[in-house]
């Protein structure tokens, strides 16, 4: 019986036009004016300071909707996984 109401919550929701998961954290409209600063040259650490959102938020982002888009130059302590 619990079961059957635990699953039925989901259900509905999905009924009602709903779906379940955490909103994303960088709007599409952030994500495009942050691709349009990479491409004038600009870091992702003075992007993140100048749309207000996190620097690892960003690049998952990026990272999320185009792995091509995220920056060359990247700090050689990120390319090797280790500080």
């Amino acid at each position: 019986m619990i079961r059957e109401r635990t699953l039925a919550g989901p259900t509905a929701a999905a009924a009602r036009g709903r779906k379940g998961g955490r909103k994303p954290v960088i709007a599409d409209e952030k994500l495009k004016r942050a691709r349009a600063m990479i491409s004038n040259g600009l870091t992702v650490r003075e992007i993140a300071t100048r749309l207000k959102v996190g620097k690892t938020a960003l690049y998952e982002a990026l990272k999320q909707n185009r792995p091509d888009l995220l920056p060359r130059a990247v700090h050689p302590s990120i390319r090797s996984g280790g500080w």
